[in-house]
């Protein structure tokens, strides 16, 4: 998922779910599955996915405006869904 991010241009933060503050983002975004890509919109909203994530579509969720981030297309929700496996991800933090 690392290669897939870092091909899509997109800056992420991989956040160990044991460590120090991983319980508390857990809880925060209701994550249920393991690894989880969440994106951010400038606002700080959250959209969060999990499974496999091709470049193609990180390139594509990287260029659209949150409400049509749902991989079918509808508005999202700010609940998980199912999309791609990924490490927690945050266009506003800096890249690791």
């Amino acid at each position: 998922m690392k290669r897939n991010l870092k091909e899509a241009g997109i800056e992420y933060i991989e956040v160990d779910v044991d460590e120090e503050f991983g319980p508390k983002l857990v809880l925060k975004y209701h994550v249920q599955t393991l690894p989880t890509l969440i994106m951010f919109n400038e606002a700080g909203e959250p959209s969060s996915y999990v499974g496999a994530i091709p470049v193609f579509k990180l390139l594509k969720l990287r260029n659209l405006p949150l409400k049509a981030r749902s991989p079918q297309g509808g508005a999202s929700t700010g609940k998980e869904q199912t999309l791609g496996h990924g490490e927690a991800v945050s266009p506003e933090k800096g890249a690791k």
